[in-house]
């Protein structure tokens, strides 16, 4: 569950802390869209890591691995 929402989260660019009260309808639609993406190519390649995109925020999520996504320091937060 939990890399399913940060990946999801992540690919529709909405920032974790943001209220979903607050999400504009552009920012629920993206983030339904990229649910689906998401949740439709782990089941695509039987959730095997290895095969999900090097662009996934999930490569570094595990072990908390920094790194740089789109040029930007990851940040580990709890929320």
């Amino acid at each position: 569950g939990n890399w399913i929402a940060d990946e999801v989260l992540y690919q529709a660019a909405v920032h974790p802390r943001a209220p979903a009260a607050d999400m504009l309808p552009e920012q629920v639609a993206a983030v339904h869209q990229k649910l689906y993406e998401v949740i439709r190519l782990a089941v695509a390649v039987n959730a095997e890591k290895d095969s999900f995109p090097d662009s996934w925020l999930f490569h570094y999520r595990w072990g908390k691995v920094a790194g740089k996504m789109n040029g930007k320091p990851i940040e580990f937060m709890t929320v």
